[in-house]
């Protein structure tokens, strides 16, 4: 169930800002809520890793109104799209936006533990409720030292579990024992869920 919700929410739904995030965290919010973390110079280092994402964006696009979404790219951590969720009014130009993004062809390099850095920082500032999670989709073909980044990111995704969220990794592509290892040894920390999706047809089975 906790594994088909996760896909589920990589809608993606978000409105594309140029400012970094923020955020009136005066009331903790009333839905749970998922942050989509995008190693996103990995996967635009093929065409078909990206085909994958905006298929996964296409099909969970109606998953409901009871879960937020937000989006970061780990090569732009700084900015945040969303959080926001089906029925908002600007869901559709959320969903555009989102494209847009992961079609855009930027090529600075992914800071995997910068993007962590800002999910935490969004839940701790939104408070969603119980349910929330994060979600790395990343790629082989990543800039970041897969070892190096473990060790950096583990607090982070410690951090994640001390406010009862969930971590879970999907992988688009072929993808290494190396990268296996990585995936699998963080979402052992949150008792979250690691996915490899090599072309359409595994996100069926995912979901």
């Amino acid at each position: 169930m906790m594994l088909k919700a996760c896909i589920a929410v990589l809608i993606l739904v978000i409105t594309l800002s140029a400012t970094p995030l923020v955020i009136d965290a005066s009331e903790p919010a009333k839905n749970p809520m998922t942050v989509i973390v995008v190693d996103g110079s990995a996967l635009r280092q093929n065409e078909n890793q990206i085909d994958i994402v905006r298929t996964l964006i296409a099909m969970m696009s109606s998953v409901g109104a009871d879960r937020e979404v937000a989006f970061i790219d780990t090569e732009r951590p700084s900015i945040v799209i969303g959080p926001t969720s089906l029925g908002a009014a600007d869901f559709g130009e959320a969903i555009a936006s989102i494209d847009a993004e992961l079609t855009s062809g930027n090529n600075a390099i992914s800071d995997i533990f910068e993007g962590l850095v800002q999910a935490n920082t969004l839940i701790g500032l939104e408070r969603p409720a119980l349910g929330s999670n994060v979600i790395l989709i990343t790629s082989d073909s990543s800039n970041e030292n897969i070892s190096s980044a473990y060790k950096r990111v583990i607090p982070l995704v410690d951090q994640l579990v001390d406010q009862s969220n969930d971590f879970h990794v999907i992988t688009v592509g072929s993808t290494s024992d190396l990268t296996k290892e990585f995936a699998n040894g963080l979402v052992s920390r949150s008792g979250g869920q690691y996915f490899a999706i090599q072309n359409t047809g595994d996100i069926e089975k995912a979901v």
